[in-house]
């Protein structure tokens, strides 16, 4: 779930901070958007009027430009659909193969189709001058041939018949071309000449056909595990043929209602996209501006009362503003209406879930015209086939509901924030043709840290501390690239496919993937050289490199932590290691649902030992390990238990990690009453753990390896940590008159001894007489183990080793030796 709250809502992850392209660049023009300063219109095509009325459910639907009704008898609207029985005389096969007007284009008549069509135009739209949509939904035959497959081959058949009554000595291959020729020729005409005389009935409507253009890529129905959303080049080829089409209507109408077995799911995803793709490629079809392509969806999956996950909403509308659609269009039939229990359930998703992602997605998208296109275009990713989505920052905004009003505000209240709005130097790259994510908050579409304090400068922001590279997108293993990372998987095979067209798919992914790993180890490989060249002061790596990949099972009673063999095997396949002196990050997660301390030890534990092992293979010295981790669980606000900083603090002190970045987003500084909770924290519990564990590793450094290296647990499997002995030791803090904390370290033995012989004895008991080598002729930081903070990401240099018992404040807990 997401971290919501309906009165306080935070936009969600999927974040727009960059964009690297400028406005319009190589995109054809479109028209001007139906209402002013909104390049992204809302329809909102839902019978919902009944529930008011008939089961007392009122909607809330200011949120939409338009608000109309599919439903019988409804008139002046701004969104029209006209059905087979709505306009002109359109000729069709009702069940039982019974005609209607003639039942085929060629034998209907075209005039008094377009005599009638007056009527069914006055009835609807009785303002000549009227603006808005309109949409023909005549979906009982197809104006090519080929495509008149399963119940409509029975215009196929019958266009034959008709044929052959006139021609009766002809072969089956003289009639089945004939027939062909005479409904396509027949099926054209009627459509054209109706676009034609309705532009001229009311030119200020936009007037296209539903399902027009369609991908016809369902094909996951027989093929899901290796489904891709390509439309079939045979189907992009027949769209070619309907050029006629696109290029006499003023708009686009395509469907991208998702059935429940694409559900939160890649291929979903991709069913989306390469549809709104191709509404969009064939919408620059001819002369003259592209036409806008208004997509139809539904607020549930097709054939179904359930609703959209967020995943989808994302999958969906998300995917459909992100490639560039002028708008978006609900739409629902009476099923949603038909009682109070389906009413308030329709009611409650929009008012909740459904409404939020909406507002979030079309005020970015009217933030992103105003700032790069001075509202004079709409925003549109530069690559169509990236996982990146025009959102709002959690940064600059959030959702609240004002007077019963979702509305979008500014973070006025809370912790001091280094900005008000985007940075001036992002905004620069904000806006049009591509965009990467962002900053991680409390949410199910979290995605990597991105470092506010580097971003507008580059500069170091202290000597020594790492920089992240947080490259998430794709993996340079082709065989981790799996789920959604699957499509640089199928991009690779296109490319060499598209080079050879003879070979054999197991001869394409061979290539694909040699091409792949060595493309991803030279992009990164050069990344890494050139950052360090510029910065020659800073330990760079990659954020989330080494990963264990071992979350796998963990509520299982057998859960044991140890990352899967293939992924330790795996590695020495890169042939290749990272330039010496880089920092080697890495993220131990606390689990979302708070499990048993065992399971969060064995998960931290085998996190950090594959990372150090990975740093012992650079030479000549191990590349520093900096764990990344939060002070609070993730996807909530709950802060760490002190047996849960033990397990990821003190357990990365205990294994030899070089460092902890303690990394928070900007839901800490939410509100005064979350700024006050984090403070509460870092006083009472978590600055306390942090003085007592660098402490001992500061001194445990000093006698044993003459501050020439950290301590490391002897046996790494034992469950002993660096901490001080309480009965040597006590931390007290102390308030500053400036506002914050002093934390003062005093001897318990009165100061006899600067580093007490009972902690002395607590260390060699335990074995801890290993000293970790470190290139300290370049220190990060003038002792083994600082605490730096940046932003809200806490950096502590750590050294470590362990002692008899777990200290927070001079109280002792329960010793964790083994």
């Amino acid at each position: 779930m997401l971290y919501w709250t309906l009165c306080d809502w935070r936009v969600p992850l999927l974040i727009v901070l960059l964009w690297d392209g400028l406005c319009a660049l190589g995109v054809k023009p479109t028209r001007w958007p139906l209402f002013s300063q909104k390049p992204l219109l809302l329809a909102w095509n839902v019978p919902t009027q009944e529930c008011g009325p008939w089961h007392g459910v009122s909607f809330q639907l200011d949120l939409f430009q338009i608000v109309a009704t599919p439903n019988e008898g409804f008139v002046r609207q701004n969104l029209t659909i006209f059905y087979k029985d709505r306009l002109g005389l359109y000729p069709y096969f009702e069940a039982g193969e019974t005609p209607v007007r003639g039942g085929l284009p060629q034998i209907a008549s075209l005039s008094e189709h377009l005599s009638e069509m007056q009527k069914g135009v006055d009835k609807y739209i009785p303002n000549r001058e009227a603006v808005g949509l309109a949409v023909i939904d005549w979906e009982e035959w197809r104006p090519l041939w080929i495509r008149n497959w399963g119940a409509k081959d029975i215009y196929r058949s019958h266009s034959r018949d008709l044929v052959r009554q006139k021609n009766p000595t002809w072969s089956e291959e003289q009639v089945g071309k004939v027939a062909q020729l005479e409904f396509e020729m027949s099926a054209r005409k009627f459509m054209l000449e109706t676009l034609k005389h309705a532009k001229h009935l009311r030119p200020n409507k936009l007037w296209g056909f539903y399902l027009f253009p369609d991908c016809y890529n369902h094909n996951y129905l027989r093929f899901l595990e290796s489904y891709t959303g390509r439309c079939p080049d045979v189907e992009v080829a027949r769209n070619e043929q309907l050029r006629w089409l696109w290029t006499e209507s003023t708009a686009l109408f395509p469907s991208i209602y998702m059935g429940t077995v694409l559900r939160s799911s890649s291929s979903g995803r991709q069913f989306v996209r390469n549809r709104v793709k191709e509404g969009m490629r064939l919408a620059s079809s001819g002369g003259g501006v592209a036409r806008p392509v208004f997509v139809y969806t539904r607020p549930t999956y097709a054939n179904s009362l359930e609703q959209l996950t967020e995943f989808d909403l994302v999958s969906t509308i998300g995917e459909s503003v992100a490639l560039g659609a002028a708008g978006i269009i609900l739409w629902g039939d009476a099923t949603y209406a038909t009682n109070k229990t389906t009413c308030s359930d329709m009611n409650t998703y929009l008012q909740g879930t459904l409404s939020q992602y909406l507002l979030n997605v079309s005020t970015a998208a009217e933030l992103c015209s105003q700032t790069l296109c001075g509202s004079h275009g709409r925003c549109l990713r530069k690559h169509p086939d990236s996982d990146v989505y025009l959102h709002l920052s959690p940064l600059t905004h959030s959702l609240k509901r004002q007077n019963g009003k979702l509305t979008v505000t500014e973070p006025l209240e809370g912790c001091t924030l280094a900005m008000r709005s985007f940075h001036p130097e992002v905004l620069l790259l904000f806006g049009l043709l591509s965009i990467t994510a962002g900053l991680q908050v409390a949410s199910s579409f979290a995605q990597a840290p991105f470092y506010w304090w580097n971003a507008p400068t580059g500069e170091l922001p202290l000597p020594g501390l790492p920089l992240g590279g947080g490259w998430e997108s794709w993996r340079p293993l082709w065989e981790r690239n799996w789920e959604n990372k699957q499509v640089y998987k199928e991009g690779s095979k296109a490319l060499v496919r598209s080079r050879h067209p003879d070979w054999s798919p197991a001869q394409v992914e061979a290539a694909a993937r040699v091409e792949f790993q060595q493309s991803g180890r030279k992009f990164m490989e050069e990344t890494l050289k050139l950052a360090q060249k510029m910065r020659p002061n800073g330990l760079w790596g990659f954020y989330g490199f080494p990963s264990c990949y071992n979350y796998y099972n963990i509520k299982s009673i057998n859960y044991t932590g140890k990352c899967p063999d293939v992924g330790v095997k795996e590695r020495p396949i890169f042939g290749w290691e990272p330039p010496p002196l880089l920092c080697t990050l890495k993220k131990p997660k606390t689990p979302a649902a708070r499990p048993p301390g065992r399971e969060v030890l064995l998960y931290s534990h085998h996190c950090i030992l594959e990372a150090l092992r990975a740093a012992d293979q650079v030479t000549p010295w191990q590349l520093p390990v900096f764990t990344y981790a939060r002070i609070v669980y993730t996807y909530s606000l709950e802060f760490l238990s002190k047996d849960h900083l033990v397990y990821t603090v003190g357990e990365s002190a205990a294994l030899g990690a070089g460092g902890v970045v303690l990394w928070g987003d900007h839901t800490f500084d939410k509100s005064k009453a979350t700024c006050d909770a984090v403070k509460s924290y870092i006083d009472e519990t978590l600055g306390p753990y942090l003085v007592n564990v660098t402490s001992a590793a500061t001194l445990c450094s000093k006698v044993l390896c003459s501050s020439q290296g950290r301590c490391q647990r002897t046996d790494l499997k034992s469950g002993a940590y660096l901490h001080l002995n309480p009965t040597a030791w006590k931390i007290l803090s102390e308030k500053k008159p400036e506002g914050g904390t002093n934390y003062r370290l005093l001897p318990g033995l009165a100061g006899l001894f600067y580093f007490p012989i009972p902690s002395i004895s607590a260390f060699l008991h335990f074995g801890v007489s290993l000293c970790h080598p470190s290139p300290w002729s370049r220190p990060p930081f003038s002792s083994p183990l600082g605490l730096q903070i940046v932003s809200l990401a806490l950096g502590l240099i750590t050294v470590l080793s362990r002692s008899v018992s777990v200290s927070f404040r001079g109280l002792p807990l329960s010793d964790r030796g083994s």
